[in-house]
């Protein structure tokens, strides 16, 4: 399983590497993400098995990240983005305790090729893969939780639509997510996931060959 992700994160850095060229430019990234999750173990429910609940509306999740943008030309742009953040689920508990939330902590790796239709503004489609780990179940209100499946790592995978404008070097964007869990096994708690988020990132540029170029003529 975790050679399986590595391979995987790997093969995302290829695809952002392989396309370095003219101007390289990284972004620190905040937002706030709407995500409503699928518990995989809701059709085992009525049997009295324990298992997290479907959200019923939008959990809203404070996120941070990190992007890599590789300008390939004027037009075209691929933008790789590493993101974490922390999640909530409904949870039910048949043991004495009877712990009502669950908590997990999600790591995002995301490509999206982008193009720019109009100054400023930049729309792309692409894809995501992402690592859940860390689960606990507890009492959000409490804040008291207890480890659980600690050592079990959940993945997902899927598409992302994205959107963005940019003014100078702030890049304000909202992106949607359609993920669904790779091999779903009983351990795992999370099927799928529909995203939507909001963020703000600067991005300073690193590396730009048109300006050496140039220079040196």
């Amino acid at each position: 399983m975790k050679l399986l992700s590595t391979l995987k994160i790997a093969a995302f850095c290829f695809l952002c590497l392989k396309s370095l060229s003219s101007q390289t430019s990284i972004e620190p990234i905040v937002g706030l993400s709407f995500a409503k999750n699928s518990g995989l173990t809701d059709f085992k429910l009525n049997n009295w098995s324990s298992g997290a609940i479907s959200d019923s509306e939008f959990q809203t999740n404070l996120f941070l990240g990190l992007g890599i943008t590789q300008h390939i030309n004027e037009h075209i742009l691929i933008n790789t983005t590493f993101q974490y953040s922390e999640n909530k689920m409904k949870y039910v508990d048949t043991g004495f305790a009877g712990y009502p939330n669950l908590k997990f902590r999600r790591i995002a790796i995301t490509t999206i090729p982008t193009i720019n239709i109009a100054e400023n503004i930049q729309l792309g489609v692409g894809i995501s893969y992402q690592l859940l780990r860390n689960f606990n179940i507890g009492f959000d209100e409490l804040n008291f939780w207890t480890s659980f499946s600690d050592s079990h790592i959940q993945d997902q995978f899927g598409w992302v639509a994205s959107a963005a404008y940019e003014i100078k070097s702030l890049v304000i964007s909202t992106r949607f997510y359609n993920l669904k869990a790779l091999n779903p096994k009983s351990y795992h708690h999370v099927d799928k996931t529909k995203t939507l988020e909001i963020s703000v990132a600067y991005r300073f540029n690193v590396f730009n060959t048109k300006k050496e170029a140039s220079s040196k003529r």
